[in-house]
Parts: C-alpha cells; sequence; structure tokens
C-alpha cells in the first residue's frame, strides 16, 4: 500500500453534537480514485489550488477534492490551510453543512488534500437571475436552510464570515449545504466569547462593524445572511460596500431610495425582515430566535420537498468503532503524521488562545457540471439548473460569431477553445460558454447556450452575462425559455400549486407568534421603516458584554 495514500481519519468533536444534527462521518482512504473535471480554481493571484470532482474506483462515491500545492504557499497560507482543516474536523455534521471527510498530504508532503462532500447542486449562486432573483417561495425555503446552519454553527462557537450565494452549495434535492471555511474562525470556547479582529470576507456582503474593528462574529454573520436574502429576491446587491463610501447604504441608513432597486421589488413582509437583519446598530439586529418569528420567515407557501437522504458517509457505532481501530493501526508516512500532530497541538493551542486565522484566498467549490459528449442524447439530465443560460434560434455556426462580437464590444477579451466552447475574460474575472445544439432532441429549440463562471468575482461574471445577453436578444427563443423550466435546466418562476389559493398578506396565521414591530401592511411600508443611527464603532458596546 502507498503510504501516502492513507487519509487521515475523520475526528469527531464532542461540541460539534450541539444542535442535536451531528452524524459521523466514516472513515475514507480513496487510494484509487479517477479525477472526473477541475471544479474551481482559486480566483486571485495569491491562489495555490483547485477543487477537482474525484470517484472512488471502489466504492463509485463521489467527493470534492481541495489540492493546495503547498511549495508555492507562504508560512501563513499554510498556517491559514491548517486552520480550515482544524474548523472542519469541529464542525461534525449537520444536514446544511458541508461534510468534511478526511485529509492528507501527497507527493512527499508538497501537495495537500482535503477531501468534502460533493454538492451536485452547484451554487445558489447559478440559482439568481440577474436582475430578476428567484421566486419567494424558493427563496424562502433555501433561507431558512440557510438560518438552519448558521444557527448550528453559532452554536459551536464557530463564525464563518463569508456568507454569501457563492459559497452555499446545493444538492440535486435542493438540501442547501453552507461551504468554504477559509475565513472561518471560533468565536467561543468553553463559554467565553471573544470579539473579532481580521477585517475578511466579501465586501458587498459584509457587516459595517467588519470594515470599523472589532466585532462579534456571529452578529456579522446574521447581517451577510440579510445580504444574501436581497440577493435571492431581488437579483441584485444593495450596495457594493456598507460604509459612506457608497451613496445607496448612506440612503439605505437614512430611509431614503425605497422605491429605487432594489427595495421596489421587494413586498413589504420581506422588506420589513430584512430591515432588522440589515440593521447597523449591532444591538438591534435581529437575533435568529427573533427571524425565526417573523411573518415572512413562518409564512406557508406551500412549498414542499422530499426529506433529505441520510448522510451517505454515515455509519454505525459499531462500524465506526472498526473504521477507528484499522486507522489507528495504519502507519502513516513520516510527512503526513508530522501534519497531523501539528494540527493537534493547533487545535489545542486556538483553543486556549483563540488565535484567528490568517486570510486565506477562497479556492472555488461551486461547480457541479460534469464533462460529457454531446452526442449524449441525456446530456440535459446531466446539467445542474442554472439562470445563466438560455436558447437560441439558430444554429451553432451563427450563434458563436455572434456571442464573439457582442463580448468585444463590451470590452472582452474572447478565445475559442474547441468548436462549441468559448473562454471570456474580463479582467480577473472569466467565464465559460459552452454551445450545444438540440435539433432533433425533443422538440428541443436549435441550441442551447450556457454560461458558467470559471475565475473571478460573482458580481462581474452576472454583469458579463447581462451585457451579452442583451445583446444575443434578437436571436432567444421564447419558447427556450419553457423548455429550460421543463426539463429542469433552470428554474420556474410560477409559485407552487399550493400557493394559488393562499393569501399571502395573511396565511395561515403568519403574523401569530412575532413581535408587533415586524408586523407591518403596505400601507405603512415607508413610515414602519425609521432611519438608522450611524454607529461610528461597535466595539465599546460589543466590549461590555
Amino acid at each position: 500500500m502507498n503510504k501516502e495514500n492513507v487519509l487521515v481519519e475523520r475526528h469527531q468533536v464532542a461540541g460539534s453534537a450541539a444542535a442535536g444534527h451531528s452524524k459521523p462521518l466514516a472513515s475514507v482512504s480513496f487510494m484509487n480514485y479517477q479525477t472526473v473535471r477541475t471544479l474551481g480554481e482559486g480566483k486571485s493571484t495569491r491562489a495555490f489550488g483547485e477543487v477537482k470532482l474525484i470517484i472512488d474506483t471502489k466504492s463509485s462515491r463521489a467527493v470534492a477534492m481541495k489540492c493546495i500545492n503547498l511549495t508555492k504557499c507562504t508560512e501563513e497560507n499554510i498556517k491559514a490551510v491548517k486552520k480550515e482543516v482544524l474548523i472542519h474536523r469541529h464542525l461534525g455534521a449537520h444536514p446544511n453543512v458541508l461534510q468534511y471527510i478526511g485529509h492528507r498530504t501527497e507527493d512527499n508532503a508538497k501537495t495537500y488534500l482535503i477531501f468534502l462532500e460533493y454538492a451536485d447542486g452547484g451554487e445558489l449562486f447559478d440559482q439568481i437571475e440577474p436582475d430578476v432573483g428567484i421566486p419567494p417561495w424558493r427563496a424562502q425555503f433555501y433561507f431558512r436552510q440557510l438560518i438552519d446552519g448558521i444557527e448550528f454553527l453559532h452554536k459551536i462557537g464557530v463564525a464563518h464570515r463569508d456568507i454569501k450565494p457563492e459559497n452555499l452549495l446545493l444538492k440535486s434535492n435542493d438540501v442547501l449545504k453552507i461551504s468554504d471555511f477559509g475565513m472561518a474562525t471560533m468565536f467561543r470556547h468553553d463559554g467565553k466569547e471573544r470579539l473579532l479582529e481580521a477585517a475578511c470576507g466579501t465586501l458587498p456582503y459584509v457587516a459595517p462593524e467588519v470594515l470599523q474593528g472589532k466585532y462579534k462574529g456571529d452578529i456579522a454573520d446574521i447581517w451577510s445572511c440579510g445580504i444574501v436574502l436581497i440577493t435571492m429576491l431581488t437579483g441584485e446587491l444593495p450596495w457594493d460596500r456598507p460604509d459612506d463610501y457608497s451613496a445607496s447604504y448612506m440612503d439605505w441608513l437614512s430611509n431614503t431610495g425605497l422605491d429605487d432597486n432594489p427595495w421596489k421589488k421587494l413586498d413589504v413582509k420581506s422588506l420589513a425582515l430584512i430591515r432588522i437583519i440589515v440593521n447597523e446598530k449591532v444591538d438591534c439586529r435581529a437575533t435568529i430566535a427573533r427571524i425565526r418569528q417573523n411573518p415572512w420567515f413562518i409564512h406557508d407557501y406551500g412549498f414542499r420537498m422530499e426529506k433529505p437522504m441520510a448522510n451517505e458517509y454515515s455509519a454505525t457505532a459499531a462500524k465506526r468503532r472498526k473504521l477507528n481501530e484499522t486507522v489507528s493501526q495504519t502507519h502513516y508516512d513520516s510527512e503526513t503524521r508530522a501534519f497531523a500532530d501539528a494540527c493537534s497541538e493547533m487545535l489545542r493551542v486556538m483553543n486556549n488562545s483563540f488565535s484567528q486565522p490568517g486570510k486565506l484566498e477562497e479556492l472555488l467549490i461551486g461547480e457541479s457540471q460534469i464533462d460529457f459528449s454531446q452526442k449524449n442524447l441525456d446530456f440535459v439530465q446531466r446539467l445542474s439548473r442554472r439562470m445563466t443560460r438560455f436558447c437560441v434560434n439558430v444554429g451553432l455556426t451563427q450563434i458563436v460569431p455572434r456571442i464573439t462580437d457582442a463580448a468585444q464590444s463590451c470590452g472582452y477579451i474572447v478565445k475559442e477553445k474547441i468548436t462549441t466552447q468559448l473562454f471570456i475574460t474580463f479582467r480577473d474575472t472569466s467565464m465559460a460558454v459552452q454551445i450545444y445544439e438540440l435539433a432533433g432532441s425533443d422538440q428541443a429549440p436549435p441550441t442551447l447556450v450556457d454560461f458558467r463562471r470559471s475565475k473571478g468575482d460573482g458580481l462581474v461574471f452576472k454583469r458579463m452575462f447581462i451585457e451579452i445577453k442583451k445583446k444575443l436578444k434578437d436571436l432567444i427563443s421564447k419558447s427556450g425559455d419553457t423548455w429550460l423550466m421543463d426539463k429542469g435546466l433552470t428554474y420556474s418562476q410560477t409559485p407552487p400549486h399550493e400557493m394559488m389559493d393562499t393569501d399571502q398578506g395573511d396565511s395561515n396565521g403568519s403574523n401569530s407568534g412575532s413581535g408587533s414591530d415586524d408586523v407591518v401592511s403596505e400601507s405603512s411600508r415607508d413610515t414602519i421603516l425609521p432611519p438608522l443611527e450611524f454607529t461610528a464603532s461597535v466595539s465599546d458596546d460589543a466590549s461590555n458584554q
């Protein structure tokens, strides 16, 4: 047996069962695996790794594998990678948190591999139609899962610090998974909380106090959840950053501009919920308990989902004991053993000192599309749902030059990789455009054009897609939109049948159990939203608690 092909075992942490959802994961060797495709790569000049979809040839199990080239890492990078693994090991299991399976070194400790659950439904980011969003009933469905996952993390003392749609993955049955813990840290241990200081995250989603100094990690995460909700419901971000450099943010603080985008796209209930979450005054920001009692959160939109399948890595206690005994008798190579020992020591130090992880450039895990031949008649069943695709009424030879001209007229660089695939780049953001001819396939429109972000900022990618789509509007097939929804390749904007007979204004007692300040009416849209006072710093209030 190749010593480098032994996976460091999955350790369970007692505190991870705080929310009652923990299901221990079994150790998996992955001694022989096949790489299906690269899912993503680092998105900046500091990036030093990529994420691959692999299949274990023995069990046929698919997982995501982060490959980190340690020879290209600084000491700070290596320390951050180790801390990310420690956070994963501390998490345990929860239905709405991407599962950590294990890690190991390869190539004489030059490469570090992290094995994670594979989310075959892609990113939540891909389900949000630019400038439109997703229907309220589906947004509520995902938001409830996000709150469940965040509540679990906070109960075990972990702050994620980079909540955004790109880091929220989906399984094929629409179960949401919080992923990418490269910026996560522990803010509570043994009942003692600390304030965080590192300014990290993604600017449009980050809480204002993160940019000002010391902050509470869990409260900052809640703000980010609110921005995700705005993005889901409107298809756009409210501002580029939450400070006085942003006119849009200052309008929000002064309670002006509610008749402009994105706010005019929101109904009264959703706007009232967002107002208590995206509240610049930390002490007044909604807690998870208050969010759960909000009328919009508990409103019955009639959307149902089948019960999620049990975790595929769960094992009985007897099996886990046997696995642990097998792993404990395994002889690791010296580098792997030393690395594991160093991680254990770092966990002990982190628990004692609350040292914060350094800023780690995130690795993209979100893409789930698998490569396949266009001759495969069942190819539509292997595409994950994404809102950045459309059908056109012309063939391959006509659409390729039109896409090229449209992109170049926007100032983008276009490269034709193969006849059916273009690679479009703008500064640090790039996307792959795959073209599928559908003629003769189930009354389909002539051609499907699929846009997938391969690297860079998600917001820039969506803007690039919108600009190109506008320039191709004369070719877009309206019947193709229906075909895509019928095939499950995009989400329907039509509410479920149960919603048709439901009075959204007051359904199923949706106002019961909620505070009076969270209950609103259409006529009070403007008056019930008082201006928020701008707080220069939150450190004084936080330090007194």
